[in-house]
């Protein structure tokens, strides 16, 4: 396997962090470069290219700042660092076709139900267009809750 560039899809979540390190590992490995990638989505527009009042566009300072504070723990892994905007599906897969991306760790939410339903899965649809093999880090599972014994 010929790894080179490993795209790390950061969304800024514990279970991102998880990514990171699978990311981190496999950059390691390979000797490639990851890049540190998060998708800022623009606010949201309704008829007649009206932006709906109440939702802020992305602070893209702010969020250049979060995302070059991401570091791997082995301070040897080479990072690379991009803001992109859009659809976060779209914008990872397009931009893993750009630049030739071997590799792409996220994470997953673990949404189901009618979360899923409205929120969508920005894994899945990477996992479904991307133009390379895709790690996807689950949330881990919550602990188990001791059973109540009745007596």
């Amino acid at each position: 396997m010929n790894t080179r560039k490993i795209l790390y899809a950061a969304d800024f979540s514990r279970t991102g962090a998880a990514a990171l390190e699978h990311a981190a590992d496999l950059a390691t490995k390979y000797d490639a470069t990851l890049l540190v990638t998060h998708v800022a989505e623009p606010p949201v527009v309704y008829a007649e290219g009206m932006y709906y009042f109440g939702v802020p566009a992305p602070d893209r300072e702010a969020l250049t700042t979060m995302l070059r504070n991401i570091r791997p723990a082995d301070t040897r892994v080479k990072c690379e660092y991009h803001l992109l905007e859009g659809d976060p599906a779209t914008a990872l897969t397009d931009f893993a076709r750009d630049k030739k991306v071997d590799f792409i760790v996220l994470s997953s939410h673990g949404r189901t139900g009618l979360s899923r339903l409205v929120m969508g899965s920005v894994a899945e649809l990477v996992m479904r267009h991307a133009p390379c093999p895709v790690l996807v880090v689950k949330p881990t599972a919550p602990a188990a809750k001791p059973e109540l014994v009745k007596g």
